[in-house]
């Protein structure tokens, strides 16, 4: 759906532990394209990230905000064709206007390591007024869920929960962590509780509004902060 294909030359600036960098390593190369590994030095570097585009031709980075953010205080500026992937925390409205108006091709993308990388999608056609997380890729079931695990009407808000199969199978010896996230539901099979709270908008799109918990993310990294 994104569109990698022979002409893709991704920048990996992902560490190989972080689960994005499945996308990264996986993706490009099945679809015959290339891939440019960044170093540790080079993807806290926005003048570096700079050079590496220009000198390889590169046309695709999936980051984190943070990543972005380094791009534009680099003066970087030959954003026209290139395809840019935002995940791993909440996609800030003014980055993506941002980029938007640089002519970059913005993809926001939304899912936790349980359901093996992204869940669901979303491309700006236009230039964004509100961040949406899109709608579910394929072989995915999005549910928005109340505590009693009920599904809430349209609009209003409930815990966003994943089912399909990109599911887990769980945590790592860890079956009591398991069995309070993942839940055999009795309609809809096996679903993950992501501890996001969210609500199903009008488009048919999803909206994601933050944290039921304590949990916060930096730079991607998610932190319990207990």
């Amino acid at each position: 759906e994104v569109g990698f294909n022979q002409k893709t030359n991704l920048l990996a600036v992902t560490t190989l532990s972080f689960d994005i960098a499945v996308v990264e390593l996986f993706v490009p190369l099945i679809m015959g394209g290339a891939i440019y590994f960044a170093d540790k030095f080079q993807v806290l570097d926005g003048m570096e990230i700079a050079r590496i585009i220009e000198t390889y031709g590169i046309n695709t980075i999936q980051g984190t905000p943070a990543t972005f953010r380094l791009l534009l205080a680099s003066r970087f500026s030959k954003f026209d064709k290139f395809k840019i992937i935002c995940g791993g925390e909440p996609f800030p409205l003014d980055l993506a206007q941002t980029l938007f108006d640089k002519g970059a091709q913005i993809w926001n993308a939304y899912g936790p390591t349980e359901t093996t990388v992204w869940s669901l999608l979303k491309k700006f056609e236009s230039r964004p007024e509100r961040i949406t997380i899109g709608r579910p890729i394929a072989n995915t079931q999005v549910l928005i869920l109340d505590e009693q695990l009920n599904k809430v009407p349209q609009g209003e808000v409930g815990e966003i929960c994943i089912g399909g199969l990109g599911l887990a199978v769980g945590y790592y010896k860890d079956l009591e962590k398991t069995e309070k996230s993942f839940i055999d539901h009795p309609k809809w099979g096996r679903i993950y509780k992501t501890g996001d709270l969210g609500r199903l908008l009008v488009d048919g799109e999803f909206e994601c509004l933050g944290r039921n918990d304590s949990q916060v993310k930096i730079r991607g990294y998610r932190i319990e902060l207990g």
